[in-house]
């Protein structure tokens, strides 16, 4: 049996460590679609203005719900928070919300997520017309952050079109690193039947 050239075990070599390389760069890719539940969607949705005072609200996340460390909180136009029960169904969060409410309302959440670390969000809505309006659909706002500031309501569209949480960069350098891969096993897989 005769051994591969010194070119094509250093043609291997170099795929080996390229097949390591975008595994590793694979597996740290993965990472953040483990990390922070996000809000996917709330109704009433953040920035609504509502005729009427709703019975409930919910929360939708990306993930099933941890119920330990939960918490939310209503304030109201006097500034004064109001601690609701939540019930969890899978992904949903659903609250009561007290009878005849008015003005402006901030839904304060806290949910501990999947990971175990703990994520934070308001849903801001108006009931009544104090702005001026009348019962509409907002237009979508910005995804749930770790903030406890932030704003917290997205289109359900939006939370699946997203790349999982990976920046374009490393997208492409994963492409790229797997394009290499590939070029470099066809390589070797040529110099070892050359030398058949």
């Amino acid at each position: 049996m005769r051994f591969p050239s010194a070119s094509v075990r250093s043609a291997l070599r170099a795929w080996a460590a390229l097949v390591t390389l975008t595994a590793a760069l694979l597996g740290l890719g993965a990472a953040p679609a483990l990390a922070h539940d996000e809000l996917t969607h709330s109704t009433p949705a953040s920035g609504a203005h509502l005729s009427a005072s709703p019975e409930k609200a919910t929360l939708t996340f990306t993930n099933p719900l941890n119920e330990i460390g939960m918490a939310v909180l209503l304030e109201g136009p006097d500034g004064q928070d109001r601690t609701l029960a939540p019930t969890v169904s899978g992904r949903d969060l659903t609250v009561d919300l007290p009878a005849s409410l008015s003005g402006q309302q901030r839904l304060k959440w806290r949910v501990v997520s999947a990971d175990g670390h703990p994520v934070e969000g308001v849903v801001e809505f108006t009931v009544g017309t104090a702005t001026g309006g009348s019962a509409s659909a907002p237009a979508p706002s910005a995804a749930a952050s770790t903030a406890p500031e932030a704003s917290a309501s997205a289109a359900p569209a939006e939370a699946a079109s997203s790349s999982g949480g990976l920046p374009k960069g490393v997208l492409i350098l994963l492409i790229a690193l797997g394009g290499a891969v590939l070029a470099g096993g066809l390589y070797a897989g040529r110099a070892l039947r050359a030398k058949r």
